[in-house]
């Protein structure tokens, strides 16, 4: 089965992205049960929404993963 580049393009992107994620995750000052425990019965996102969404926040205006952490610690010590 012939692949066009574009779909190998994707898949590229979305291991990049699996990766900082994880990356990200890794290098917070906070653990995500930590994360849950200050935002328990708040409309606050999901962990995990609230870290796709630095990420999003950090692809769009080019930032990088150093962005992202120290973007996701300083939204995690304002809540």
């Amino acid at each position: 089965v012939s692949r066009g580049l574009g779909d190998v393009y994707k898949r590229q992107i979305i291991i990049i992205e699996i990766k900082m994620k994880t990356k990200l995750i890794e290098s917070l000052d906070f653990t995500e049960e930590e994360y849950n425990e200050k935002t328990a019965g708040e409309d606050i996102a999901s962990f995990n929404e609230f870290i796709d969404a630095v990420i999003a926040f950090v692809e769009q205006s080019g930032g990088t993963l150093e962005d992202a952490i120290v973007m996701a610690n300083e939204a995690y010590y304002q809540l």
